[in-house]
């Protein structure tokens, strides 16, 4: 009799972390039918290892999610700072323009050519800057997909957790087996699978999307900086 009550409470302890997933986990998967907990841990622990294993997918994919949240974070400052250059860029633009308008007005020719090369110069570096702004909103962009379908990846694996919970009772004969059913397990999973689906598809897009980007400033940055035209230090 001590020896099933150690068995039951240890069985317990396994499954307390799959309790509460509003609490624990970064999302919550609403789909999904969700077994009881306490049902699970009636049953022998030897006739628990799917469930651990899907338990320990869900926490991957739990650490994923929240790291595809801080890259969210991280790309939001990198417009920032691309945002700023821009804001720094257009105002050389205009001191370049007004300098160019000044030695114009006073017929001096000299200052009006070295202001004509400023203005140039600041075009040269407004479009270098507009090409970072693009290449990191295409980050965002990115990583706002990444997020998504790490969300849809964390569903597929709460959905496996609970699928694999209902597998262990029914393969135990519990009676407990009996208040789910497949097919609403089934849909589930197909709702689940189109949502990830789509998130990997528009993630895939986006990236390429970033990654034009991205080599469109490189390549503008390397060209400049090879004519000697970017600001030094």
């Amino acid at each position: 009799m001590l020896d099933r009550t150690i068995a039951l409470s240890a069985a317990a302890l396994l499954l307390a972390s799959c309790a509460n997933l509003s609490g624990g986990y970064t999302r919550v998967t609403a789909s999904t039918p969700n077994v009881d907990d306490m049902s699970v841990a009636r049953l022998p622990p030897e006739s628990l290892s799917p469930v651990n294993q899907a338990k320990a997918g869900l926490d991957q994919a739990d650490q994923q999610l929240s790291r595809a949240k801080l890259g969210i974070r991280d790309a939001d400052r990198a417009v920032e700072i691309a945002t700023q250059e821009t804001h720094v860029a257009n105002e050389q633009q205009k001191l370049a323009r007004q300098q160019a308008e000044n030695a114009r007005s006073l017929g001096d020719q000299q200052g009006l050519q070295l202001a004509q090369q400023q203005q140039s110069l600041a075009q040269d570096h407004a479009n270098l800057a507009n090409a970072h702004k693009d290449s990191a909103t295409a980050g965002r962009d990115l990583a706002h997909a990444l997020e998504d379908q790490a969300n849809r990846e964390f569903d597929l694996a709460h959905w496996r957790l609970e699928y694999a919970k209902y597998q262990a009772l029914k393969q135990a004969n519990s009676p407990d087996a009996k208040k789910y059913y497949e097919d609403d397990f089934q849909r589930a999973r197909q709702h689940i699978e189109n949502n990830l689906a789509n998130a990997q598809a528009n993630a895939r897009a986006k990236a390429q999307r970033y990654q034009q980007a991205e080599r469109s400033w490189q390549d503008m940055r390397q060209r400049l900086q090879a004519a000697g035209r970017l600001p030094t230090g």
